[in-house]
């Protein structure tokens, strides 16, 4: 997924017209985007992201949502996991299961720190109706995407794989909280060996699993148990513009005295009183906006956000800006 690329399913869960790159993209691709883009996912790594100026100063609403850590490991007969100790089953996931994976999705990922979660424009449970989304993505992808945890023949997780020729990455998995704190990643170690030796015996080569930065409970184990390396750093950068959301649900205000002007007037017009904090304005050498609109968005932290397109004479976008109170 190098070039950028509509995300359909996240657009659906949120719906937001969201875009999605994992190697950069610069701002004339964004702006010339059908659907207009309203929130960019740019995922890289971390040291290719600090090294690109078009995130260093960006002159528009752009914020780090998280950093992952990859790791990554062979699979040989000499590398095999050891068991823990914990007892549990593996099942695969079927279409009727859907309630389940729910129940799951809602416990594990309503508050996880995942970079969607962590936008202050999106809602928390919608991000786990996403993880549901996927993880039906993954078990329509493949027969063995999808697996039920069971302990004492219950259901207390479940993982999800993506599969890349000879690679099984570990793309999703959650272990109920009732199971208490070690013993949770301690199943979530056990439920991953068992697959192991399943990959192993469809001849499998490479085991690859993504975690936050600052899950190091589970980083120690994926190092610890699972055997796995260290690979690589990644960030994930949102670059949040609301085109689309300006186009459906924007209004035209006046463009009086110049763009900066008629940007600070409006923005000081819809603060309700609260002073103007942050005002940041990106516009194409050479171009200068005939009409503006304009959108209001409320922040979860209830603080307030006013987000504008700048068109040309052509009816294209030659200029956004946001500003904060």
């Amino acid at each position: 997924m190098a070039a950028l690329q509509f995300a359909a399913d996240e657009s659906a869960t949120f719906g937001l017209n969201i875009w999605r790159s994992d190697a950069g993209c610069d701002f004339e691709t964004l702006l010339a985007a059908i659907p207009a883009p309203d929130i960019v996912v740019i995922r890289d790594t971390a040291a290719q992201m600090q090294k690109s100026t078009m995130f260093r100063g960006l002159a528009v609403d752009a914020e780090w949502r998280d950093h992952i850590l990859s790791f990554r490991k062979e699979l040989r007969s000499d590398n095999q996991m050891s068991p823990t100790g914990i007892a549990c089953e593996l099942q695969i996931a079927r279409a009727d299961d859907r309630a389940l994976l729910s129940r799951i999705c809602d416990e594990n990922f309503s508050g996880y720190p995942g970079h969607y979660q962590l936008s202050p424009y999106l809602e928390g449970s919608r991000a786990a109706a996403g993880m549901l989304r996927w993880l039906e993505q993954l078990g329509s992808q493949h027969s063995e995407g999808v697996f039920l945890v069971k302990q004492g023949g219950e259901v207390v997780g479940l993982l999800g794989y993506a599969y890349h020729q000879h690679t099984a990455e570990l793309a999703v998995a959650a272990i109920s909280a009732s199971t208490g704190l070690r013993q949770r990643n301690l199943l979530l170690v056990e439920a991953t060996r068992l697959v192991e030796q399943r990959l192993m015996q469809r001849g499998l080569k490479f085991f690859i699993a993504k975690t936050q930065a600052t899950n190091t409970a589970i980083q120690r184990d994926l190092v610890r148990y699972v055997r796995c390396e260290p690979s690589a750093v990644s960030a994930t950068l949102h670059i949040n513009l609301f085109l689309g959301q300006i186009t459906a649900n924007g209004e035209d205000i006046p463009l009086i005295g110049g763009l900066t002007d008629s940007l600070m007037r409006h923005a000081g017009s819809v603060m309700q009183g609260v002073p103007l904090q942050k005002l940041q304005i990106f516009q194409r050498a050479g171009s200068q906006p005939v009409r503006l609109r304009a959108l209001q968005m409320l922040r979860r932290d209830t603080t307030r956000a006013v987000f504008f397109a700048g068109y040309g004479a052509d009816g294209g976008v030659v200029s956004v800006a946001s500003a904060f109170g």
